[in-house]
């Protein structure tokens, strides 16, 4: 959408929406609003005349913008208990690092929120990403909360869907320009149901009071709503110094369930939360009873793993030094219950990375 000197911007009445701040809504800054088309780097005046931040000040779902004006700029928004962040970003074909690195950051600091980044031209006709399409998606794909990016650009319609550790991400064209009077209206909605764990996106146009029904226009797209509910915390330290190692047991996991979790570190002035992490449970079932992994010290230094267990039962230690990359290792080896606590000692060595501890039911 170019905003020209020339246009007139309707103010939203509440009354009609039923909504106090109106419907929450961005808009992406494509090459017609560019002082120099396809340049990020000239004067956007006229977009941010119009639909700069003063345009968004004072409403509750504008979330606030990258550097000195709104051309890239995000919202967060919720409905029917989902919550979003709705990212929308500059066309660039080059990509500036530094506004990936923000829109990066911003999906992790809302990780708990589904992701949906808008950019002018990030698909083309044919399903291939286009260059900032391509550097969007590498850029962002491994937040997992990333679902959705949608984009015009060239006219006509397409998508696609891509999948990176488990995640998929959908990619929607949907441009309406080059048809009669400019589009006739034309425009999509998207429609989520949880119930059914899909998006239903369809093509309508006011000037026609018409839904444009062929397989390009109106179709389907898998979404799995039903994660991402009210977090609980799974443990919580004090008093911790740098070089200390931390685990925590999560009890009550189902069998082949996919999971999700961060960290969230303080020190009382400043929080900083990791980005969500995501594992999927094996065919065996956890236990449902109520377990607990302690670490303590002993008076040598050394770090004294105890969990409830169940006679007869064979544990193991296993530990990681990546949450991200690679898998759990062995550290104990098979340790056999004989009574309804145990205990492991490992030495804590200052030379190596910092790992993370786990206990794992062997049979």
């Amino acid at each position: 959408m170019a905003a020209r000197h020339e246009r007139h911007v309707p103010k939203e009445d509440p009354l009609t929406t039923l909504l106090t701040e109106g419907i929450p809504y961005g808009i992406a800054v494509g090459n017609h609003d560019q002082a120099v088309a396809g340049s990020p780097d000239s004067a956007t005046d006229f977009y941010n005349q119009f639909f700069g931040e003063a345009h968004f000040a004072g409403h509750d779902y504008y979330g606030g913008h990258y550097g000195t004006n709104n051309d890239n700029h995000f919202q967060l928004f919720s409905a029917s208990g989902l919550d979003f962040i709705i990212v929308h970003i500059e066309f660039d074909p080059a990509q500036d690092t530094n506004v990936l690195n923000w829109a990066d950051a911003l999906l992790k600091q809302y990780s708990d929120r589904r992701a949906i980044i808008v950019s002018h031209f990030i698909l083309a006709i044919g399903g291939n990403f286009g260059p900032q399409g391509q550097k969007l998606y590498d850029g962002l794909k491994a937040n997992p909360n990333l679902f959705l990016m949608l984009c015009g650009h060239e006219p006509g319609e397409g998508r696609r869907s891509d999948t990176f550790d488990g995640n998929v991400v959908h990619t929607v064209l949907a441009d309406f320009q080059g048809r009669t009077n400019g589009g006739s209206g034309f425009l999509r909605t998207l429609e989520f149901s949880p119930s059914n764990n899909v998006i239903r996106v369809k093509t309508y146009s006011p000037t026609f009071d018409a839904f444009e029904q062929d397989a390009n226009s109106e179709f389907t797209l898998d979404y799995d709503m039903s994660r991402g509910g009210p977090l609980a915390r799974v443990g919580t330290f004090t008093d911790i110094c740098t070089a200390t190692n931390l685990a925590a047991a999560w009890s009550g996991l189902a069998a082949n369930t996919t999971y999700e979790w961060f960290a969230e570190v303080t020190d009382g002035d400043t929080t900083t939360r990791s980005a969500c992490w995501r594992f999927t449970t094996g065919t065996s079932a956890v236990a449902s009873a109520p377990f607990r992994l302690s670490l303590t010290r002993d008076v040598a230094g050394n770090i004294v793993l105890s969990w409830p267990t169940t006679v007869g039962t064979v544990y193991e230690v296993v530990y990681r030094e990546n949450l991200v990359e690679g898998g759990w290792a062995s550290l104990s080896g098979e340790l056999s219950s004989s009574a309804s606590m145990l205990s492991w000692t490992t030495p804590i060595d200052a030379s190596s990375p910092p790992r993370f501890f786990a206990v794992r039911q062997v049979r």
